[in-house]
């Protein structure tokens, strides 16, 4: 069961690393090696983030409706 509050953390938090990751990359603060890697980090954190939510609004519905 997700709760609210670490749904709400996860998902803005996610969110926050995100940008911080293209921030990095875009001024060129990390090596031009790595980028591949924060790249496909970023993509995974932005999957799990998209699964973890409709994970929450199924556990909604299902507790909304009572069944």
């Amino acid at each position: 069961m997700i709760s609210k509050s670490f749904f709400n953390i996860f998902n803005y938090g996610s969110l926050a690393l995100a940008v911080v990751f293209v921030v990095l990359m875009y001024f060129k603060l990390v090596p031009r090696e790595t980028f591949l890697y924060i790249a496909t980090f970023t993509v995974l954190l932005l999957v799990a983030r998209i699964i973890l939510r409709i994970f929450y609004i199924k556990q909604n519905r299902k507790n909304s409706i009572g069944g």
